[in-house]
């Protein structure tokens, strides 16, 4: 990372989860002292190969999917076991990556209090969470 950035993550000892977030921070002076911004992210190499199954269960399931509907529709009778796996699998895959990166995210929310308990124990310091332009100001 750079002169002023860091990325900081929850690493324990008998388990671990990818979908952790990490905290990606950079120190910015200020006349006070010194803030800490960032945000929370997961890996960057899970974030693409989570994209890449997604990706890969576009472009592969949805024509097995329509192909197997359609001789499912057409030609009703001649229905076999490869018609109901182009059905089965696709869905199959997407239920699997869908609930799989639900699960995980969630099991990670638990790391970003934690990083923040530390980042605030550590430095002595308090949180201050700053407006964006999507909240509105409260006076």
């Amino acid at each position: 990372m750079g002169e002023h950035k860091f990325r900081l993550r929850i690493r324990r000892g008998t388990w671990s989860n990818s979908f952790d977030p990490l905290f990606y921070g950079r120190f910015q002076p200020t006349a006070a002292g010194v803030r800490i911004r960032g945000r929370f992210r997961i890996h960057p190499l899970v974030l693409g190969l989570t994209v890449f199954w997604f990706v890969f269960v576009v472009l592969l399931g949805v024509p097995m999917l329509l192909g197997s509907l359609v001789i499912l529709l057409v030609d009703l009778p001649s229905v076999d076991g490869d018609t109901v796996l182009g059905l089965i699998v696709p869905l199959g895959l997407l239920v699997f990556g869908v609930t799989l990166l639900r699960f995980c995210l969630r099991w990670g929310r638990s790391c970003r209090d934690e990083l923040r308990a530390f980042l605030c124990e550590t430095l002595d310091a308090v949180e201050i969470e700053e407006l964006t332009s999507q909240q509105p100001a409260t006076h």
